[in-house]
């Protein structure tokens, strides 16, 4: 409520008011919009346009899903012989890629993997993904990357990566 007194040297009128002034309010609100939508920092790298491309190499036709929790974003695609399926954050960075593929030599799917995830990977991360789709699973974590890969059948095998940051 507010209180209207006559007053000072000028005969002019003071406003006396219970509320907050429209600054204190503003400030209030911002630091409420501030902290309600606070996002943890992201760990994969961005998915830009040059990733994008590359992936699309393996798999070019994709369709968009929402995503939940953390994962704000899904996009599953699928090309010859191969499926992946790319996770992304609200800052459209990556929290899990998954490929999957059939090839007929693990030289041919190293090499597709190697294009595909060569502009992503630090050399390191790659060099160790790359080697494991010879094996039949490899795991481990480096660089900030937990991956595994697996290779099961023949004539063509399949091999199944996927990468968590």
């Amino acid at each position: 409520m507010a209180n209207v007194t006559s007053g000072g040297d000028a005969g002019g009128f003071f406003i006396e008011t219970d509320v907050p002034s429209l600054a204190m309010m503003r400030l209030a609100l911002l630091l409420v919009v501030a902290c309600g939508t606070k996002e943890t920092a992201s760990k994969g790298p961005a998915y830009t346009p040059a990733i994008a491309n590359e992936l699309a190499v393996l798999a070019p036709t994709c369709e968009l899903e929402p995503g939940t929790g953390a994962i704000r974003e899904r996009r599953t695609c699928k090309g010859n012989q191969v499926t992946a399926t790319v996770s992304l954050d609200g800052k459209r960075h990556l929290v899990t890629l998954e490929i999957e593929l059939n090839a007929w030599l693990p030289k041919l799917a190293r090499d597709r993997i190697d294009r595909a995830l060569g502009p992503l990977l630090a050399k390191p991360v790659l060099a160790k993904v790359s080697a494991g789709l010879a094996q039949p699973v490899n795991e481990g974590s480096l660089e900030g990357v937990t991956y595994r890969t697996t290779m099961t059948g023949a004539d063509p095998a399949h091999y199944t990566l996927s990468l968590t940051w």
